[in-house]
């Protein structure tokens, strides 16, 4: 863990930029959006510590989207004069990277998404029909398998289901296991396309039928993984009936539910990150989490800083949109699930 500590007269983002040995100056040409992603980072660590008993790192609200506003400082991502903060150190060091403009090009990639947010959300909902063609293609395999390095590698060739509507809760199981690593250690990817497609993916001036068989396969195979992931959490967690926000939580909380030692104000807001969550899966809010559903998030997930899908969930782009997976408001995750969910399924429900 990082030990920060706050001065007086010190919000969150001040006590940051100390501990850093940043000038004013060099906070001063920080853009906003920058800090922004600074605070959803601490809204993650300050959710962790939640769940591991170590206490809030902040009281109040924690809309990263008035950070800037004065007016808010009382009441949002409050802290007080000689308080010690405590944050993961490799959430800090992504912090870090931020704010130092690391020359790396995993720090860079972070950097250029978040601070691109508000530019792609607009972008995201007018891609085009050759964007949509260029996916690439998913074979998802059956185990499949996490190895030394954090990247699910598939071992046999073989569909984890004969049609969209099955899936294989030991794969849902090894996926889900591959993003979390992402998280705690930011590598892995899942990788859900074949060699003959990606060949096929690059090819330039694809004819009709080309495009129509790439866009086929991905979508095929994404709603495999998706109802795999499907199957693995209403198995585990839901005794095989249907994903509700409890058996999400569980799912989240991989199924320590003991939430004994948590001050009220932690367990609420445990509660409620899961509850914004399992909301913005939720796309039809029926109050339960479907194949559907769960397959245009993963879907979702398949975006890189530009907006383009390649047939894999990398770690740099699964974390940033598990930052925006519990921000309570609107983002550009909504944006992507929502496109995912109408280009697969369109806007008629069964």
């Amino acid at each position: 863990m990082t030990d920060i500590s706050v001065g007086n007269g010190q919000g969150i983002t001040q006590a940051i930029a100390s501990k850093l040995g940043l000038s004013k100056t060099d906070c001063k040409n920080i853009k906003a959006s920058t800090w922004q992603s600074v605070m959803t980072l601490v809204n993650q660590a300050n959710t962790s510590n939640v769940q591991n008993r170590k206490g809030s790192i902040f009281t109040g609200g924690n809309n990263v989207n008035s950070i800037t506003n004065k007016e808010s400082w009382k009441s949002n991502f409050t802290v007080q004069a000689g308080q010690t903060m405590q944050i993961d150190d490799s959430i800090f060091g992504k912090i870090k990277q931020l704010l130092t403009a690391a020359t790396d090009s995993a720090s860079q990639a972070a950097a250029t998404v978040q601070t691109q947010q508000a530019a792609e959300a607009s972008q995201a909902s007018q891609t085009t029909q050759t964007q949509k063609a260029e996916q690439s293609e998913p074979v998802v395999k059956s185990p499949g398998v996490v190895d030394s390095s954090g990247v699910y590698r598939t071992q046999t060739p073989v569909l984890v289901a004969d049609t969209p509507l099955e899936g294989d809760a030991k794969t849902g199981k090894a996926a889900a296991d591959t993003l979390d690593n992402m998280l705690k250690t930011g590598t892995g990817e899942i990788n859900f396309t074949s060699e003959e497609w990606r060949e096929l993916a690059a090819k330039p001036n694809k004819t009709p039928e080309e495009v129509q068989k790439l866009n086929t396969e991905y979508n095929n195979n994404i709603q495999k993984l998706g109802n795999s992931m499907t199957k693995y959490i209403s198995e585990s967690f839901a005794n095989g009936g249907d994903i509700d926000s409890a058996a999400f939580m569980k799912f989240q909380n991989n199924g320590a539910m003991n939430l004994d030692g948590l001050t009220a104000e932690e367990k609420a807001m445990l509660e409620t990150s899961n509850q914004t969550a399992f909301n913005r899966i939720d796309v039809n809010g029926d109050g339960k989490i479907d194949n559907k559903e769960m397959t245009a998030f993963m879907h979702a997930l398949d975006f890189d800083d530009k907006n383009r899908m390649g047939g894999v969930i990398k770690a740099e782009d699964y974390y940033n949109c598990a930052s925006q997976l519990d921000d309570p408001n609107e983002n550009l995750l909504d944006t992507k699930i929502n496109y995912c969910y109408n280009k697969l399924y369109g806007s008629d429900e069964e």
